[in-house]
């Protein structure tokens, strides 16, 4: 009689089946998580350009102008936050730097439709150039969340393939 003290292989196969499933359930968990959580600091980002932007108003009877231009905010020198913007602009981020810190840029990535939509972008609508669903004499500002499922407070929500948009107002 032979007594061999141990596993079989069915055993073990088992038992590494199981962990692979638990393993895999836990990083979906994780990825979704942390991709909540760069939602959220972008959007608490937009509440602080729009205060900051509100404090301009106060100090400078107007929101400041981009000349018809939709700029990354934040942004500096050629990189260009989504497709539909131009790069940083330095007059504009130095008009903010004094109501927020540094004019920080928005760098996580959304992807979506293979372009890299991180960032947060601004433009005046001023009597000459009306931007669909901008208020005249006020402002616009568009960003992108990775989960469809999160609101866009303060914007609203529209879906924009992989990536959702969010606009102010």
């Amino acid at each position: 009689m032979n007594k061999n003290k141990g596993f079989t292989l069915i055993e073990v196969m088992v038992v590494i089946s199981i962990i692979a499933l638990m393993s895999s359930v836990a990083l979906s968990s994780i990825t979704s998580a942390y991709s909540n959580a760069r939602d959220s600091k972008k959007t608490q980002l937009v509440k602080q350009y729009l205060t900051a932007l509100e404090l301009y108003r106060n100090d400078n009877s107007s929101y400041p102008d981009t000349g018809g231009n939709r700029y990354c905010l934040g942004e500096v020198g050629s990189n260009v936050c989504h497709a539909q913007s131009r790069s940083g602009n330095a007059t504009l981020n130095a008009s903010l730097d004094g109501y927020i810190k540094g004019t920080p840029p928005s760098l996580e990535k959304v992807m979506g439709a293979g372009f890299d939509f991180h960032g947060i972008t601004y433009i005046f609508c001023s009597a000459d150039n009306i931007v669909p669903g901008c208020i005249k004499d006020f402002y616009q500002i568009q960003w992108y969340v990775e989960n469809q499922s999160n609101n866009c407070a303060p914007g609203k929500k529209s879906s924009s393939g992989a990536a959702t948009q969010c606009t102010y107002p």
